[in-house]
Order: structure tokens, then sequence, then C-alpha cells
């Protein structure tokens, strides 16, 4: 294993060295691609772009929305869109621990293993406050997550433009509260495309901040939505990527 770990190392080194342009999706990652002998000025940031479908339609949206508002008898839904693994998964229930239970709030989870998640937490007292989303179609989730008044992303290691499970909230236009960590990129202090942000992945304070979200105006919590939105369009977006890469093919013809 020692062997086959130094000639990955030397492989990847002499790639990186000898690249003319390196895409990394986030931040985190440009120590590791300079250590290995990266040119100056060769590495280009490109955010990850959403997994799920940037436009839906609207009235369909207001039709899923009505469904789980009249579902579950609260005035207000946030979802989370994940996988239900490791140490998000651990971050998210202490999240929801922590969130104020007389608010009148539902959770809807989307994602693989939500379903299975939610049934090791039953006993938790949390857990009536969620719903899982029995979909697997992407369009359907896209909708179902853009009828939320809010998305709840927490990150272990702080929210990074390789998110792929965040992207999506931004680019519906749903306003989302996560969390600064160890490899969070400068864009979600400097551009401040989410709704919110704990300042490090305690579920105490992502309960806190959703809930600060959560008593907004209408109209700013629309506000904080639409700047996400224009954030993603401006750096994340499948048009921004095929962009990008064209550019740089371009360069090297």
């Amino acid at each position: 294993p020692k062997l086959r770990s130094m000639v990955q190392l030397a492989l990847a080194g002499s790639v990186v060295a000898s690249a003319s342009a390196v895409f990394s999706t986030t931040e985190a990652w440009l120590p590791r691609l300079q250590s290995l002998g990266l040119r100056r000025g060769a590495a280009r940031v490109l955010p990850a772009f959403s997994n799920l479908p940037e436009e839906v339609n609207p009235d369909a949206v207001a039709r899923r929305r009505d469904y789980w508002l009249k579902e579950t008898g609260v005035r207000q839904l946030v979802g989370h869109f994940g996988t239900y693994g490791g140490g998000v998964a651990a971050l998210l229930e202490e999240s929801l621990a922590a969130f104020p239970a007389e608010t009148s709030t539902s959770f809807l989870l989307l994602g693989r293993r939500a379903s299975a998640w939610l049934a090791q937490n039953a006993n938790q007292p949390w857990a009536a406050r969620c719903r899982v989303v029995p979909e697997d179609n992407s369009i359907a989730i896209a909708e179902t997550l853009a009828g939320c008044d809010a998305a709840l992303q927490p990150y272990p290691a702080g929210i990074t433009t390789r998110r792929t499970t965040a992207m999506p909230a931004l680019a519906l236009g749903v306003p989302m509260v996560s969390n600064l960590g160890i490899l969070s990129d400068s864009s979600w202090k400097r551009d401040a495309p989410c709704a919110a942000l704990a300042v490090s992945p305690d579920g105490r304070l992502m309960a806190g901040e959703l809930a600060r979200v959560l008593v907004l105006e209408p109209k700013i919590l629309k506000q904080k939505g639409a700047r996400g939105r224009a954030w993603y369009r401006q750096n994340a977006s499948r048009a921004i990527a095929a962009l990008a890469v064209a550019d740089v093919v371009a360069g090297l013809a």
C-alpha cells in the first residue's frame, strides 16, 4: 500500500506540474495541488453545479408545497437534501434536536437513505417533525425543495463550493442555512450566498440560525433566496461550467 501510494503521488505530481490549467471545485484543494507542483496561475476554482434541475415549474412547486403544508399542518417547511450518512447525519441530528419545538415547522427529508435514517431515529423527539419525501425523480425532488421556506444543509468540515447537496437550494432560490468549517471557501463569507451561516459545525448554532431565518418577513426571505440564486448563476451553474471549460480548450488550441 505504501509503494502504491508513492507511485500515485508521483503520477499525480507529473500530471499537475505539466498541466496548463487545472480545475478545482473548491479552494480547499489548492494547497495540495500546489504541493504537487501546480504552476502559478494554472488553477481555476469552478464550483460544483447542482445535481438537480436548475429550473422548475412554478405551478408544480405550488402544488407540492400545498400538499405538504396540509399533510403536516404547519406553516413553514424546511428541506434537507443529502445522503444521511457520516458526520453530516450526526450534525443534522444535533440541529434538529436543538431546533425550537414550539415553532410551526416540518422538515422534509429528500434524497437516498432518508427513510432508513429517519427509521433509525424514530424514538428521537424531533423525528415526529420530519417527513420523508418518497420521490426518486430529480424533477419531483427539485419541485419539493423549491417549495420549502428554507433549506438546512450542515457539514462537519464546513460548506464548500464542491458540495453538490448544497447547490440545489441555491440554484432554486431557496434560502439556505449552513455552517462554516475548516474547509470552507472564502466566497461563503465574501459573497454571502447563504441566508445564514453558523460560525462552526455546531447543531445548536445551526438551529439558532435557522430559527432566525424563518421569522424574517416573507419579502426579506425571498430576497435572501434570490441572492443565493444570483450567486449560483454567476459562479456555479452548468452554463458557467461549460463556458469555463470551453475557454480553457480555446486557449490551448
